[in-house]
């Protein structure tokens, strides 16, 4: 029962260690990635934006400064490469904002290898044959780096017994 209680204590002691490992190494792997906004009304700010080699994120906010309401817009973010390439394209719906209002935003994508970033106010009409996928925001479940290092965990794991 003691041997038991021993391994089993190893084991829980590993797993907080690589949990507390993986976690910092995956936060560390976030840069941060340069964004184009090409035009000021609506102003639109950009918080964050950062990625790994499999994924990122862009925080922001949307600022009505004009003097009309906006209604039915959209904020289009394109993924570029480093050679030009559109790896994907995420949309964001902007809510009805009259003059002087705000929306904050995020935007989380599961694209290999992002360079840069570029974003665009397009009207509903202008989506109309876009992918549904595109505006559903992708979650950080599905980060492929973490499948790594989970299983580089479990390959130390075996390595120490």
């Amino acid at each position: 029962m003691k041997r038991f209680f021993k391994y089993f204590l190893w084991f829980i002691i590993l797993y907080v260690l690589v949990d507390i490992f993986s976690y910092y190494t995956i936060v560390t792997t976030y840069v941060d990635k340069p964004v184009a906004v090409n035009y000021s009304y609506p102003q639109v700010e950009i918080y964050e934006s950062k990625a790994t080699a499999t994924n990122g994120y862009l925080k922001g906010k949307i600022t009505n400064n004009t003097e009309l309401p906006l209604v039915d817009q959209y904020l289009k973010v394109n993924l570029y490469s480093k050679k030009g390439n559109v790896l994907g394209t995420k949309y964001v719906k902007i809510n009805e904002l009259q003059p002087g209002e705000s929306q904050e935003f995020n935007v989380t994508y599961n694209n290999d290898l992002v360079d840069h970033v570029e974003t665009s106010i397009v009207p509903q009409s202008a989506i109309s044959n876009a992918d549904p996928n595109d505006f559903i925001m992708d979650l950080k479940a599905n980060n492929k780096t973490s499948w790594f290092l989970w299983f580089s965990a479990l390959m130390m794991i075996l390595a120490a017994m």
